[in-house]
């Protein structure tokens, strides 16, 4: 039964639904020509859900369910019924049909769209793991993978041999693993391996998801590259640089559309994308659509990351825990025959199309695997309380916590922090070395607003380097100003995630320029008021510092409980740091959010099942 009055709910909700949800749900009334309550809430459900990141709003989870507490209580029919009624309206529509909205037999409401791009990547990604190339003579096979892959003392199989006959074998090769996994080496080694194996010339591209991450992959791409065994020739063959996605598939102005699709395939042979967890649905739905079928694509990532800022937890979806390093036995026999590796077949239990053309790095060669941010990272990612607080107790250099709040720490942690981490690249001697500095520290926050989020710790710094003498109050670009671009702006080729700083020109009377790295490890230069959006920089969100490393991390984690806090969140925090973290907050909100995981509503699982 619903009992419901919009008004009123409204009034004691006035955040629940959007203007947007009630539009959407009015528009599509209207042209059902059918004024229900139930459908106009079931419409609004289903807008909030999409802007919420879900690819699709399940009845089944809702139904029978009283959605809120207050006086206009929502209860939601039964499965059946409601499925039922819902059928019966002109704009909504079964799989396979063009209506606005689509409902399928497990009860999942999507807007056709987002139907639409998830049949159609759930499609290409199968047709792609059941096609298998012909390998190349075994010996030589068996050499080369000696060769780039040598001999270890590890003692479980060298899953990096895995993912290189993986790649030869099949059009999509999806390499997962967390920091310091050493995948972008691997992919290094294995296009390298592939352009040996091949008889013609093969055009490679490098992309990923943001600016940021296409400069990472370029630099990893080209610091492996270096330590290659394999001739001038092969090593030259190897992409110097790399692209957004965007870029890649040639962006329209003012549109979602892009130059390259299903009617316009991308020209190359081998696409390798990186951070394939920053991906959004609708983008990777778009990049396998205009990809070619003879196409080889590799993609790199770690499925325990945050998932996409936008619609859908695409990897997450392809990688799931019971579908990751489970091979068939004619897979495990190639890898026996063709690298010398034992691995035991899950043919009983492989529960996905795609297990075959997933691998898993798991040696880290990052962390020691008896240090505290490893035991920590691992705990957080298993859900396991009790081994993340027992990692948090354990004394040792590289993790520290503080429970007292950030607020009360800051009282007389703050000059302490400025002079040690932020006055090094304000008082550089020159831009280079700013920009090098600029990244050796970054405090970390879950939240963008608020006491404890970047923007009140940002404010909260500045006020202090003012009171400490070191930065100008009545200066909007002051000298050491450190910046992340917030806006792609193609024309500069400043993308979002960019990190930069003001600094002043010695050599022209102090004036202040922004200098950014370029992908050649150049420095750029732009007049302070020529940058597209932007902003102060001494904290960023973590979910902006995916893709990033920093020598030594503060992470500062709000006093109440939030619906950002989740398992993924802190793992993605625990990562970024190469030697240190310090954990500001309660143990509370850490088990509060070591205990939730994200969960991104689609049917892109089922659908690689087979359902």
């Amino acid at each position: 039964m619903i009992k419901f009055d919009l008004k009123i709910f409204q009034h004691q909700n006035p955040d629940f639904f959007s203007e947007v949800d009630i539009f959407f749900a009015d528009f599509i009334q209207r042209i059902s020509e059918k004024e229900d309550i139930l459908l106009f809430l079931t419409l609004a459900f289903l807008s909030r859900e999409t802007a919420a990141g879900h690819i699709c709003f399940d009845l089944l989870e809702y139904s029978e369910k009283q959605v809120t507490g207050t006086d206009e209580s929502i209860v939601f029919p039964a499965f059946a019924e409601w499925q039922k009624k819902l059928m019966a309206v002109s704009a909504i529509g079964s799989p396979g049909d063009f209506k606005p909205v689509i409902l399928d037999k497990r009860g999942r409401l999507y807007l056709y769209r987002y139907w639409q791009y998830e049949t159609s990547l759930a499609k290409k990604l199968t047709q792609r793991a059941k096609k298998s190339h012909e390998l190349p003579d075994k010996k030589f096979i068996s050499k080369k993978i000696k060769l780039f892959f040598p001999d270890s003392e590890h003692k479980s199989p060298d899953m990096q041999r895995a993912a290189a006959i993986t790649a030869l074998l099949k059009s999509l090769c999806i390499i997962c693993g967390g920091p310091g996994t050493g995948k972008t080496t691997t992919v290094a080694k294995i296009l390298a391996l592939m352009l040996e194996c091949s008889k013609k010339e093969l055009k490679i591209a490098l992309a990923a998801p943001t600016g940021k991450a296409a400069d990472r992959l370029q630099k990893s791409i080209a610091y492996s590259k270096a330590e290659l065994p394999c001739s001038e020739k092969i090593i030259s063959c190897i992409p110097k640089k790399a692209s957004t996605l965007h870029r890649l598939l040639g962006t329209i102005p003012n549109t979602s559309s892009f130059r390259y699709n299903k009617d316009n395939l991308l020209p190359y042979d081998i696409i390798v994308i990186d951070e394939a967890s920053m991906i959004d649905l609708p983008l990777l739905s778009k990049t396998f659509s205009a990809s070619a079928p003879e196409t080889n694509i590799i993609l790199i990532g770690d499925k325990d990351q945050l998932a996409s800022v936008e619609s859908g937890a695409a990897l997450g979806d392809i990688c799931t825990k019971s579908s990751v390093n489970f091979f068939s036995s004619d897979l495990c026999s190639i890898f026996r025959t063709f690298a010398g590796i034992e691995i035991r077949s899950s043919e009983k239990s492989r529960p996905s199309v795609l297990s075959d053309c997933i691998v898993e790095l798991d040696k880290n060669y990052r962390f020691e695997i008896n240090s505290n941010t490893f035991k920590l990272s691992n705990a957080i990612n298993r859900g396991d309380i009790s081994g993340t607080l027992a990692a948090l107790e354990e004394a040792r250099d590289d993790v520290s916590h503080i429970q007292t709040s950030f607020q009360d720490y800051i009282k007389t942690h703050l000059s302490n922090i400025i002079t040690n981490n932020f006055l090094p690249f304000i008082k550089a001697p020159s831009c280079a070395i700013a920009l090098q500095r600029l990244d050796q520290f970054r405090i970390l926050c879950a939240l963008r607003k608020g006491p404890f989020g970047t923007m009140g710790i940002n404010s909260v710094i500045e006020k202090k380097l003012v009171e400490m003498g070191h930065i100008d109050p009545a200066c909007r670009f002051y000298h050491g100003r450190p910046v992340m671009i917030t806006q792609n702006d193609y024309s500069l080729k400043l993308f979002n995630g960019d990190t930069g700083i003001i600094f002043n020109d010695p050599e022209k009377k102090g004036e202040s320029k922004a200098y950014f790295l370029g992908n050649d490890n150049t420095i750029r230069a732009f007049h302070p008021s020529s940058l597209p959006e932007h902003e102060t920089v001494y904290a960023m969100t973590i979910h902006k510092s995916q893709g990033s490393e920093f020598d030594n991390v503060i992470l500062v984690l709000p006093e109440k409980e939030s619906p950002v806090l989740t398992r993924e969140l802190l793992y993605t925090a625990i990562t970024r740091t190469k030697e240190k973290i310090q954990i500001i907050g309660s143990e509370k909100i850490i088990n509060y959010a070591v205990s939730r995981n994200i969960e991104r509503r689609s049917g892109l699982k089922d659908l690689l099942k087979g359902q």
